[in-house]
């Protein structure tokens, strides 16, 4: 089922306003950009295979209340890594102009190949402005006006049912899987970079305080909030 947009809707003035910002000059993408785009590409293609793992993982010791729960958290996660992905695609890795004839010609060969897959996903017109207004910020509109407490939320043309997620996890797999199959020397070279750069930011933490000294601080906190409260008969 695919929800219509009401003409005049505050969803439909809110998606003249991103396009306008989209036609906005393209960043310039350098390889430095470049290699950053492969390694979030990668990056999504392990959460993906960890949401995957979760929904295999799942037993008879979650209620249908957990079950619930989980289940949103996965498709609303799944909602944010396709507007995240497809924003990288587009405005980096796409816009990359390498000397290297052999990577342009990767490159080309790439787009071409996932061109299916990202038709079939911008035909839910509304996965952008849905994590715009829903998913990250707290359910508001550009306005500040509540989304959720009024009947624009039912206007939203996104992934709804289990059989739409299905079909759009299993395309951001492919292009995931793809660019890592594609790109393979880009993506070690940026894996190698992050590696070092996670490995380094570990050895400062582990210099600046012990994990008893942040569980100290953590209920240093809420103790004096606890007495705050003590002093307000609120139940």
């Amino acid at each position: 089922m695919v929800i219509s947009i009401r003409k005049g809707s505050n969803i439909g003035k809110i998606k003249k306003l991103l396009i306008c910002v989209q036609k906005k000059k393209s960043a310039i993408v350098n390889r430095e950009r470049f290699i950053e785009s492969v390694y979030h590409l990668s990056f999504y293609g392990n959460i993906l295979d960890k949401i995957n793992y979760t929904k295999k993982d799942f037993t008879s010791d979650f209620s249908e209340d957990q079950l619930k729960i989980i289940t949103f958290s996965i498709q609303w996660n799944i909602l944010i890594i396709t507007q995240s992905l497809t924003d990288e695609l587009n405005k980096f890795l796409f816009n990359y102009k390498p000397d290297n004839p052999s990577l342009k010609k990767r490159i080309k060969a790439y787009k071409n190949i996932i061109n299916p897959a990202l038709k079939e996903i911008k035909k839910w017109t509304d996965i952008k402005v849905f994590r715009n207004n829903v998913l990250a910020h707290n359910g508001r509109d550009y306005h500040g006006r509540s989304v959720i407490l009024s009947t624009e939320f039912e206007n939203y043309d996104i992934p709804i049912y289990h059989r739409d997620f299905l079909v759009l996890f299993q395309l951001l797999k492919f292009i995931t899987e793809k660019s890592g199959e594609i790109f393979f020397e880009e993506k070690q070279e940026a894996e190698e970079i992050m590696n070092g750069l996670v490995t380094n930011n570990m050895e400062i933490h582990k210099k600046k305080e012990d994990i008893s000294k942040t569980i100290n601080k953590i209920n240093t906190i809420i103790s004096e909030m606890n007495k705050r409260a003590a002093n307000y008969n609120l139940c």
